[in-house]
């Protein structure tokens, strides 16, 4: 099959790890064009690169049939081999929907595998088809830049879990339906730039703990939360909270404890 260009899919949902659709054996791996191609049965099609230890990263899709759902292997063949999916990425020119193109189907959820361990850069940029929750699986220890940036249906709580070690800027940027509370992975060191910038609905009965282990809270990292409603824990590890971090934050109340390891305090950081 000759790797074309995605077209919209008038989908009900979007699942990246189907029980059946998973399997290997139901795709086909093609080397005619660069990046690689691998097809699936029913008509998909995505593009890979061979990732470190001979495991795949998904980069594009590049054929979408009219179906229920999207499918997005678990494992696949390559070469004279089969191997995990353990990265999806967008390494071309930044377009709405990353991976997904042009897609703007009518998804009900979206499920990441769960060999996952890398979700790169504008991964689903302005994915807005997704709704329901987001599960981010336990083994991820990458989110990238602007990987959900604009995926604004999305709703629920947003837990990041302890294996993630990194977030890109602006990664959960304008994901403004989660309504949920906003649980940190304990491992992060950082909050970068607009990491949750305008997720107006987010909100924690209590206060929204930074992790101890944070050194720096970045610009605009939590500007226009609106619905926070408590002063965030800020632990002494954090030695710097950059302009407008918790700007706009209008519904925050209490005390805010500001540690004595805080040296630096930007433009604006807790205005409302």
């Amino acid at each position: 099959m000759k790797c074309t260009t995605l077209t919209r899919a008038a989908t009900a949902a979007i699942a990246l790890l189907g029980a059946t659709h998973s399997n290997a054996q139901f795709w086909t791996y093609t080397d005619q064009t660069t990046p690689h191609c691998i097809t699936h049965t029913s008509g998909w099609g995505f593009h890979v690169t061979l990732a470190n230890n001979d495991e795949l990263t998904l980069t594009e899709c590049f054929a979408a049939p009219n179906q229920q759902q999207t499918i997005l292997p678990l494992s696949a063949p390559f070469s004279s081999g089969t191997y995990k999916i353990v990265g999806i990425t967008y390494p071309g020119e930044l377009r709405d929907g990353g991976i997904l193109g042009t897609y703007r189907g009518l998804a009900l959820a979206l499920t990441l595998p769960s060999s996952l361990r890398n979700i790169g850069d504008f991964a689903f940029y302005n994915c807005h088809a997704f709704q329901d929750s987001l599960i981010i699986p336990n083994a991820v220890t990458n989110i990238g830049t602007g990987a959900f940036a604009g995926c604004w249906n999305f709703m629920g709580s947003l837990a990041i879990p302890d294996s993630v070690l990194t977030l890109g800027p602006g990664a959960f940027f304008e994901c403004e339906w989660f309504d949920g509370t906003l649980t940190l992975s304990k491992s992060l060191k950082e909050i970068p730039a607009f990491a949750f910038y305008g997720c107006k609905r987010l909100q924690n009965p209590a206060s929204l703990v930074i992790p101890h282990g944070v050194t720096n809270i970045g610009f605009s990292a939590f500007q226009h939360c609106t619905s926070l409603l408590e002063a965030p824990v800020i632990p002494n590890t954090v030695t710097s909270i950059e302009d407008f971090a918790f700007s706009s934050c209008t519904s925050l109340s209490g005390h805010l404890n500001l540690p004595d390891s805080v040296t630096y305090i930007g433009d604006l950081a807790f205005s409302l």
